[in-house]
Parts: structure tokens; C-alpha cells; sequence
């Protein structure tokens, strides 16, 4: 549980860092992002960071999550009580999967090809410029 709140914490906090310094411009290609914030190092170092973080949180996230379901079946295969607790416990598992290997596509996405990706967004969409308001703040074009 402490894993996944963690990587939850990661998740929107860098969801929200990309809302607050990155934009999305459908005139640019989704890898455009990389040429550009190299002209703001701090911004560039940072963005690695966070993905990194939450590439790594992730995969920890999952490896606990897979020794969890081991558990949970070898409880379920002990204590079998009926039909109800199996649908249960597997419809709960797909949807927890499904949720991890979206965000593991994102993860891997944004530090293989160094972008970043929105996991929120139900079509996963690329930031790939540098936010209008953050340029009138630091005065650079």
C-alpha cells in the first residue's frame, strides 16, 4: 500500500510539474520536446529526474503487486469460499493491472524516448513545448 500511494504521489506530481512548465501543441511532433528544453537546462534536468523517479517507484510498485497476487491466490486456494470471492478478487486484479501497465507504457515511453507523457489523459497525448507562461516569466522566446 505504501508503494502504491508513493507512486501515486510521483504520478501527480509530475503530472501536475508538466501542467505547470510543459504545453501541448498539436502543430509540433510529440518528440519536438527534447530540442527544446535543452535551451532550459533546469528544466530539462528536471524532467529527467521525474521520470526516472516514477520509471523506478513504478517498477517497484508492480514487483510488490505481483508478489501480492501470488499471496492472494495461495489464501484463495486455501480458503475457497465461493464464486463471489474469485470474481471479486480477479475483477479487482485486472483492473489494477490494466492501471499499472498503462502508466508502465507511459513510464517507459517518457524515459526511452526522453518526453513526457500525460498518464491521465484517456488518448496518451505528448507535451512537446514549453509553456507560454513560464517563457513570459523567465523573458526568454
Amino acid at each position: 500500500m505504501t508503494l502504491f500511494m508513493g507512486y501515486y504521489i510521483i504520478e501527480l506530481y509530475r503530472e501536475n510539474w508538466a501542467i505547470q512548465y510543459l504545453d501541448i501543441d498539436n502543430n509540433k511532433p510529440d518528440n519536438s520536446l527534447k530540442e527544446i528544453i535543452t535551451q532550459y537546462k533546469q528544466l530539462d534536468v528536471k524532467m529527467d529526474r521525474i521520470n526516472l523517479y516514477y520509471y523506478y517507484t513504478l517498477n517497484a510498485t508492480i514487483f510488490s503487486y505481483f508478489i501480492n497476487l501470488l499471496l492472494m491466490i495461495k489464501i484463495l486456494k486455501d480458503d475457497y469460499h465461493s464464486s463471489t470471492t474469485l470474481s471479486c478478487f480477479v475483477s479487482f486484479a485486472l483492473l489494477v493491472l490494466m492501471k499499472l501497465y498503462n502508466s508502465y507504457t507511459v513510464a517507459k515511453q517518457s524515459v526511452k524516448n526522453d518526453k513526457m507523457m500525460s498518464a491521465y489523459m484517456s488518448e496518451f497525448v505528448s507535451f512537446n513545448v514549453i509553456d507560454a507562461d513560464y517563457l513570459i516569466t523567465t523573458n526568454k522566446p
